[in-house]
């Protein structure tokens, strides 16, 4: 038998994950304190997000995203803020899975190691991983 663990998939169509959050900076939502507090420092912001139904607020899509990623780059709230930079992952791309099980099957293999997402960061960005304040005080309460 063989046992398959997909931890951190990314691939066409995969809008989840610290890869994808790596790539894009830009929340897709934000919570009322977060929009207003991000909104007074820019009108971008204001524009770029929607009251939604959840009582959150949406990324619309009617601003410049180069623009509005730059700015939330430069600022220390962005989709980043979400992931530890303590956490460990192994990705993989979901496009390779039937022809990767064959192969493992075959070779009988047995685990791989995972990835740290601030070394992954430091690579891409060449920039260390700013730890926000929420991802922390969510690791302190998980130990």
């Amino acid at each position: 038998m063989l046992i398959v663990r997909l931890p951190a998939l990314y691939g066409v169509g995969i809008r989840k994950n610290f890869l994808f959050d790596l790539h894009t900076i830009t929340p897709a939502m934000l919570r009322p304190e977060k929009y207003a507090e991000l909104a007074a420092k820019s009108d971008l912001v204001q524009a770029a997000y929607t009251l939604a139904d959840n009582g959150f607020y949406k990324l619309n899509s009617t601003v410049d995203a180069a623009a509005l990623k730059a700015f939330l780059r430069a600022t220390i709230f962005n989709a980043l803020a979400f992931t530890d930079s303590r956490s460990r992952y192994q990705f993989y791309n979901l496009g390779r899975l039937w022809s990767d099980m064959e192969a493992a099957r075959a070779a009988d293999v047995k685990a791989a190691a995972p990835l740290h997402a601030a070394g992954l960061r430091r690579r891409g960005l060449h920039r260390r991983h700013r730890q926000s304040g929420l991802a922390q005080r969510a690791c302190q309460a998980a130990v």
